[in-house]
């Protein structure tokens, strides 16, 4: 479900998007653009991060063609990446997705933005992730991010130092030493996994790892990956290079874990990273990104968003995608949309969007209904349903005519002939706006 919010001011339009993938061309795994496709999205947030250093928005391109056995690239939005985020050595990130499919991972993409002085070195991992949920299987909070997003870490010592990998991970309510106004958050587990993995290569973490599989640690260097600022670009490392290709089932979350294993050093040790604000996306419900802040004695500073080191989750979003082989059914595809704006008339608002199913096991295939749904006023009010008329694979309603200052809260759910839904997304209210004023 994708939820939207329409003002009339007469009328004042909020509108969301459906999640997005870039058309990466690649030499090796193979990223083709296939699904979640939408509008390009340009936001420029205002940066408060230390770690969050300057913006600016690239371009994005989308296809679809649909076939069996669907190649897919997830990502998390579909353009509008700024530069950049930074990871000190010692430091890692994390980014989740839920598998819109039974798939095959058959890639993985780390783009660098700017490498840091020094020992660089990323290592790359992919894990069966306990996050978004906590240990009693309830999902975190959308309060619980930046601040009130600490999760805690392994092994903290007397002067509040984390490892994100170790023997003892701190419990909920652990009090802050970096910082004492605060404490770990309920229901911790560690992000990872709850399974500790036998496979893999020594020095990476083990619980929930699911590839690398094989001897050897999946790596990013200066020298064989140039970063960005430099004429680099996308660094997609094949999976079974490294092992196996991982195969998750539909609704399994799959984490990207990067974490800088150089020992840096200079005068600018950080690696930048490409970002953008999660809020603005709808990608709240859960956030889908999280940062290890580490310290050393060297610097002997805590250097997590909550002022302690460890696991945070963040409102920010990294640039690390998935190139997957989807080989189940799957719920129908957003494609373009109707963009609806500012309008001081009372009548009814007319509203297109195109709606795509494939089925990647080779079954059955097709849309079996798209709904309208709107709310007036408020996100916990009366829910009425429009169903929506088909023009091959355009669907169209109408919202009906409101009264000057009324809110319209929107979305579209599309269920196919197998019984599964398109993917949900909620409203965040600092999305796009049009003002009006008559």
């Amino acid at each position: 479900m994708i939820k939207k919010m329409l003002i009339v001011i007469s009328v004042l339009l909020l509108f969301s998007w459906s999640l997005a993938s870039d058309a990466v061309k690649v030499t090796s795994a193979k990223a083709v653009q296939n699904s979640h496709v939408s509008q390009d999205y340009n936001y420029s947030p205002v940066v408060s991060d230390y770690d969050a250093l300057d913006y600016g928005p690239v371009d994005i391109l989308t296809n679809y063609n649909p076939n069996r056995d669907t190649d897919d690239t997830l990502t998390h939005a579909p353009g509008g990446w700024g530069s950049q985020f930074i990871q000190d050595p010692g430091d890692a990130m994390l980014v989740v997705y839920q598998l819109p499919a039974d798939g095959i991972i058959k890639g993985v993409n780390v783009p660098v933005q700017e490498w840091g002085t020094g020992d660089q070195q990323m290592t790359v991992g992919l894990y069966r992730v306990t996050y978004p949920f906590r240990a009693d299987d309830s999902q975190y909070p959308v309060t619980a991010v930046d601040g009130a997003g600490w999760i805690g870490g392994y092994d903290m010592d007397a002067d509040g130092r984390m490892t994100f990998m170790g023997t003892t991970y701190s419990a909920a309510g652990t009090q802050g030493i970096c910082d004492t106004n605060d404490v770990v958050a309920d229901g911790v587990q560690d992000p990872l996994g709850d399974v500790l993995s036998t496979i893999g290569p020594i020095g990476i973490p083990k619980m929930g790892l699911a590839w690398p599989d094989g001897f050897l640690a999946a790596t990013l260097d200066p020298t064989n990956n140039p970063d960005i600022a430099n004429g680099g670009g996308s660094n997609w490392i094949n999976t079974v290079d490294f092992g196996s290709e991982p195969t998750f089932l539909s609704g399994e979350f799959v984490g990207i874990l990067v974490y800088s294993s150089g020992a840096g050093g200079g005068d600018g040790p950080e690696t930048g990273f490409q970002y953008q604000a999660g809020g603005p996306l709808g990608l709240n419900n859960p956030w889908v990104s999280l940062k290890f802040y580490g310290s050393t004695e060297a610097d002997g500073l805590c250097g997590g968003t909550s002022g302690n080191d460890g696991w945070h989750i963040r409102n920010w979003i990294f640039r690390f995608e998935l190139a997957v082989l989807l080989i189940g059914d799957r719920g129908p595809t957003i494609g373009d949309e109707e963009t609806l704006v500012t309008t001081i008339s009372p009548d009814a608002v007319d509203y297109w969007i195109d709606v795509y199913d494939d089925n990647p096991s080779g079954g059955p295939a097709g849309i079996a209904s798209v709904v309208l749904h709107y709310q007036l006023d408020s996100t916990t009010a009366v829910v009425n349903d429009v169903a929506m008329t088909a023009t091959g694979d355009r669907y169209s309603a109408s919202i009906p005519g409101q009264v000057a200052g009324t809110m319209v809260y929107y979305w579209v759910e599309a269920t196919d002939v197998n019984g599964n839904a398109c993917p949900s997304q909620k409203l965040n209210p600092n999305q796009n706006r049009t003002n009006f004023s008559g």
